[in-house]
């Protein structure tokens, strides 16, 4: 299934197809992704010119030191090709596998927004909330930061700095409702 997913993504390039998205989903039998950064780097290395996408990073799920360092190595491997899309979940059955608490999903995404940002604007900052602890000593490595294209749309819009180089990773806070 995944192998036909990333033919599909070559065959989307060929043709002329701008972007593909990737979503994720959890113990879902007809379309399982766990990962979408996953299919999003397997699938850079056989394109030059498709942007890839998320559809969303559920935040709840995972911690977001991990979700904003694995984005910052993709947009690099993508060569400033990604899209980030951040986001709370929405099916109680992938909170009840998790053990995460839905009701908190609102809360928890907000928490890890903030912590993402941090990571990718700030080169030192310690974070203990009520979710996530963090406790970042050193600035983001340049090989994991790229602005190689005109479409990085949030390094201009917030000014991120990482390692002397502007990150790519696009987010916003519309997904929060």
């Amino acid at each position: 299934m995944f192998r036909r997913q990333l033919e599909e993504v070559e065959l989307a390039e060929r043709i002329g197809i701008d972007q593909i998205w990737f979503f994720e989903h959890h113990l879902q039998p007809t379309a399982p992704v766990p990962s979408p950064n996953l299919l999003i780097a397997a699938a850079s290395r056989t394109t030059r010119r498709i942007r890839f996408s998320s559809m969303v990073n559920i935040l709840p799920f995972r911690h977001p030191l991990l979700v904003a360092e694995e984005a910052a190595m993709l947009d690099n491997l993508t060569d400033g090709r990604l899209d980030v899309g951040l986001g709370r979940g929405l099916r109680p059955p992938e909170f009840e596998a998790f053990g995460v608490d839905q009701q908190q999903s609102r809360d928890m995404f907000l928490e890890s927004f903030e912590i993402i940002r941090r990571v990718w604007a700030d080169e030192k900052f310690v974070h203990r909330g009520k979710y996530w602890t963090v406790q970042k000593d050193a600035p983001c490595r340049r090989r994991w930061c790229s602005a190689r294209t005109r479409h990085s749309w949030s390094a201009r819009r917030a000014n991120n700095r990482c390692g002397g180089q502007r990150s790519t990773i696009s987010h916003s806070r519309r997904s929060t409702r």
